[in-house]
């Protein structure tokens, strides 16, 4: 995408210029967020110059993540999620797990039939790439984040950060 198309459909929000991309990586669209900054915290005004938000970093920025490829990730990712997904299982009472199940299995069985959880691909599933953040960072490296909702992890979810099309944390 151009700076020009980019600036042609977004929409400001307040806190971000918002758009969608259909994402071949995660065969979906998902909403694109370009972070508005305060340029005045004293009134809380906000900048507003298309030219200074969609700058050619972030146009860079964006096709990196359009041209996202996929096979280069996956696995990594889908083995970070399964680890994640373990952790949180085992360390958490989930409220809609039902007790019968919890009583039958014990805890983190129980969370593991109930959220599909049997494999790293039955949980990687599981995951609902939402949106992905930008801002007008200075490079040199292309940055951007995805998160990422998940029924067991409702109230943090998880990003996932990406420099240069590398996937290089989760949080």
């Amino acid at each position: 995408m151009t700076r020009e198309e980019i600036t042609a459909i977004v929409k400001n929000e307040g806190h971000s210029l918002t758009f969608t991309t259909y994402s071949n990586a995660f065969s979906k669209e998902i909403v694109n967020r370009i972070y508005i900054p305060i340029i005045d915290w004293g009134t809380g005004e906000h900048e507003q110059d298309l030219d200074k938000l969609v700058t050619d970093y972030v146009t860079d920025c964006i096709n990196s993540f359009i041209r996202l490829d996929k096979t280069k990730f996956i696995d990594k990712l889908k083995d970070e999620v399964f680890k994640l997904f373990n952790r949180y299982i085992e360390a958490t009472s989930y409220s809609q797990v039902p007790d019968n199940l919890i009583e039958k299995h014990g805890n983190t069985k129980a969370n593991r039939l109930f959220f599909n959880g049997a494999t790293k691909d039955s949980v990687y599933s599981t995951c609902n790439f939402h949106e992905v953040y930008y801002t007008q960072d200075s490079g040199p490296k292309l940055r951007f984040s995805i998160l990422t909702k998940l029924d067991w992890e409702m109230e943090h979810g998880l990003t996932l950060f990406f420099e240069n099309s590398e996937l290089v944390n989760i949080e």
